[in-house]
């Protein structure tokens, strides 16, 4: 998603009008689920879960043109500002009945997510204040676990959660003539919340 004012002159010096707000603003939910089973004599069962979220999420306010003057905005005052939030929620289970069996599960949560703000070569003059913002946030719950039922059991089961996502707020190539606040600023929240379940002491998970 993304918002913005290009190659645009706003307002002018003798009208600089009132509250300029460019905004972006996404939301990602997505669920998730998996499982396998291995059964009989001896059997093999694996699941595997993979979501791979890359959104970007930009709000800006930008002259393209290098071959002419930058672009100039006036106002009271400026807000420039992206939102991003990611929930992801993933179920995996294995199963291993019978006589012998074995059973792997695995999910994986990976976000190279693109959340920025930013005003880039632009002259820019406001009466009061000017604040460019960047904010994410990405919170993955893995429900995962290994059953085993029967003669002998084995099971493992892996989460991966990778956030490598960027956030950015920044001003760039620009004049400003800033009449209060001038701020920009860029912030990322992740967490992590695994909830496993496992029947015999013999079967393991792991969050990595």
């Amino acid at each position: 998603s993304e918002a913005f004012i290009s190659d645009s002159d706003i307002n002018s010096d003798d009208k600089r009008g009132g509250f300029v707000l460019v905004l972006a603003n996404q939301k990602t939910d997505v669920d998730s689920a998996g499982g396998s089973g291995a059964g009989g004599i001896a059997g093999v069962g694996a699941a595997i879960d993979i979501n791979i979220i890359n959104n970007t999420t930009r709000a800006y306010i930008d002259d393209t043109d290098a071959s002419t003057n930058p672009n100039s905005v006036f106002a009271q005052d400026l807000v420039v500002t992206s939102l991003s939030e990611i929930s992801i929620n993933t179920v995996v289970m294995g199963a291993s009945l019978g006589g012998f069996g074995g059973t792997g599960v695995v999910s994986t949560i990976k976000d190279t997510s693109t959340t920025e703000s930013f005003v880039n070569r632009v002259s820019l003059t406001t009466n009061s204040s000017a604040n460019i913002y960047a904010r994410s946030y990405v919170g993955a719950t893995f429900v995962d676990g290994s059953l085993a039922v029967g003669g002998a059991g084995v099971g493992a089961t892996v989460a991966v959660g990778t956030f490598d996502g960027t956030t950015n707020a920044y001003i760039a190539g620009s004049s400003l003539d800033i009449g209060g606040q001038l701020s920009t600023e860029s912030r990322a929240v992740s967490y992590t919340h695994l909830r496993a379940h496992e029947t015999r002491g013999n079967l393991v998970c792991r969050l990595l």
